[in-house]
C-alpha cells in the first residue's frame, strides 16, 4: 500500500515564495499561476500540518509561528535540493535561457558594464539579461529563483535568508556630493553635510533601505535636509541638481558615470559614509558555469574600479 507524503514539495516551494515574496498574488505572478490556485495549495499545506501557516495583514499576508518554522525547514530542504541540482549541472557549459542578473542602479552603472562585456567574450552564446532592482527587491527575486545573481549593498538585514545563498564582497563604496560647477562651493574637493546646511537638496529616494542610509546620515550631522525635490532616478536628479543649483549626495559607484563627471561638481564628503557592495547566488550554484564566471568577471571588474580609486 502507497503511503502519501505528510508534505508535498510543491507546495512547501509555494510557501517559501510566500515567505519571500509577502503577497499571493506575487507567488501567482512568479510561479506562472492564478491566485486562487495558489491559495488553494497554500490551504492544502494547512490541512496537511493540521494549523495555521499563514493570515491576513494588510493587502498581504504574515506567516504565522508555525508557518515560519515551516518555511525555515523548507529552506533548508530545498538547500539540499539547489546543492544537488548545482553538483549535478557542474559539468553544464551553457544554459538555454538569458542569465539574469538584479542589481542595484549604481552597480549598473559602474561594476556590470565591464563584467557582462567580458562575459559576452569568454561567453558569446550565453544571454546576459541584468535588471535594475534596489538591494532588497534583488535578494527577493534571488530567493524566489528568479535570478541567477543578486547584486545588493549593506543595509539589507541577510538573516533570514543567510544558509540558502553564498555571498561574496564586492567592494566598499561611499556618498559624495554633487553639485553644479556653478555651485558656490563646485571648486572645493572636500564638504561636510554641515556646510550644506542651507542649501536645497535634490534627492534621489527610489531605494527605502538607500533613503534611510542617507537620512540617517543627515540625522548624524545634526539636521534634516531642505528637500526641494524627490526622484526615483539619477537622471531626474541631475537634472534638478543643473537646473535648480541644487545639491545631492550619491554612491561614487553612480558619480563615477560619465554624466557626473563631464558635467557636474564632485565632493567628497567628510567624514566618510561608505557601504559594502555584495554579490550572492543560491547555495552551491556558484561552483557551476556559466554562475563561477559571471562571479568571478563581476569581481574583477569590482577590484578594477577599487584600483582605480
Amino acid at each position: 500500500m502507497e503511503i502519501a507524503p505528510l508534505f508535498d514539495l510543491k507546495r512547501l516551494h509555494l510557501l517559501r515564495q510566500l515567505s519571500a515574496l509577502g503577497s499571493l498574488s506575487k507567488v501567482a505572478r512568479a510561479e506562472g499561476l492564478t491566485r486562487p490556485a495558489v491559495s488553494r495549495q497554500i490551504a492544502a499545506l494547512e490541512v496537511s500540518v493540521g494549523q495555521v501557516i499563514f493570515e491576513r495583514s494588510g493587502r498581504g499576508v504574515r506567516l504565522t509561528p508555525v508557518g515560519l518554522r515551516l518555511a525555515a525547514h523548507a529552506d533548508r530542504l530545498f538547500g539540499v535540493v539547489q546543492e544537488i541540482e548545482a553538483d549535478l549541472a557542474a559539468s553544464a557549459r551553457q544554459p538555454a535561457r538569458p542569465f539574469r542578473i538584479a542589481s542595484l542602479g549604481s552597480a549598473m552603472i559602474s561594476i556590470l558594464p565591464a563584467a557582462v562585456q567580458e562575459i559576452r567574450a569568454r561567453l558569446p552564446g550565453l544571454a546576459v539579461l541584468a535588471e535594475e532592482r534596489d538591494s532588497g527587491e534583488a535578494l527577493q527575486l534571488l530567493e524566489s529563483k528568479q535570478v541567477d545573481i543578486a547584486v545588493f549593498d549593506s543595509q539589507i538585514d541577510m538573516r533570514r535568508i543567510d544558509a540558502m545563498v553564498d555571498t561574496y564582497r564586492l567592494c566598499t563604496d561611499r556618498l559624495v556630493v554633487v553639485c553644479s560647477r556653478r555651485h558656490r562651493l563646485a571648486a572645493s574637493t572636500t564638504v561636510s553635510l554641515a556646510a550644506l546646511r542651507d542649501d536645497g537638496w535634490a534627492l534621489n529616494q527610489a531605494s527605502q533601505p538607500y533613503q534611510q542610509f542617507v537620512m540617517a546620515r543627515f540625522a548624524s550631522e545634526g539636521f534634516a535636509p531642505r528637500i526641494e525635490v524627490s526622484c526615483r532616478n539619477m537622471l531626474t536628479t541631475l537634472t534638478q541638481v543643473e537646473t535648480g543649483n541644487l545639491v545631492t549626495v550619491m554612491p561614487l559607484l553612480a558619480a563615477r558615470s560619465p554624466i557626473v563627471e563631464r558635467g557636474f561638481a564632485m565632493l567628497t564628503l567628510e567624514p566618510v559614509a561608505e557601504r559594502d557592495i555584495y554579490l550572492a547566488c543560491l547555495r552551491g550554484t556558484g561552483r557551476r558555469m556559466p554562475v563561477s564566471a559571471v562571479i568571478s568577471a563581476l569581481r574583477r571588474s569590482a577590484d578594477r574600479w577599487m584600483a582605480a580609486g
